[in-house]
């Protein structure tokens, strides 16, 4: 559960995608933690919205409808990702080594997290493994329903 502390959620793709997605396997999580998740200040890598923000999105008129309504909302905020980009080819390979590689949204958002001046209190995600280590090392609140 999302303890009482956190404040600003950095929010994985994954959620989003579940969350306007009735299809994929996440979705009910999604929609259980929808309210919880918009309690708080929500920050949106922006990379994310390439992710989710797909052709099969721009087709559904009423997901266009939903979209439209939470990212207007005040305590949304997208994140741009310039600061975190250079860093993607060196976190790429060095990924790759461990034998985890992971895409250069994750790499960024990876990169975000380990930010100290980028306020991150809770990440929102369904791929756990991605993003554990960095939460751990930084105390960062990973929420992921299951």
């Amino acid at each position: 559960m999302i303890s009482s502390f956190s404040r600003n959620f950095l929010v994985d793709s994954c959620f989003w995608i579940a969350l306007f997605d009735m299809r994929d396997e996440s979705h009910s999580l999604a929609g259980e933690l929808e309210d919880v998740v918009f309690s708080q200040r929500v920050l949106v890598p922006f990379p994310c919205l390439y992710e989710f923000l797909g052709t099969r999105f721009s087709r559904r008129p009423l997901v266009i409808e939903e979209i439209d309504r939470i990212f207007i909302r005040s305590k949304v905020e997208l994140i741009p990702d310039e600061l975190y980009r250079n860093s993607i080819i060196e976190r790429y390979i060095t990924s790759s080594r461990t034998g985890r590689t992971l895409s250069a949204v994750d790499l960024i958002i990876n990169a975000m997290l380990e930010d100290i001046n980028l306020r991150v209190h809770g990440l929102i995600t369904f791929n756990v493994a991605d993003f554990a280590p960095m939460c751990r090392k930084r105390s960062i609140q990973l929420i992921s329903g299951v």
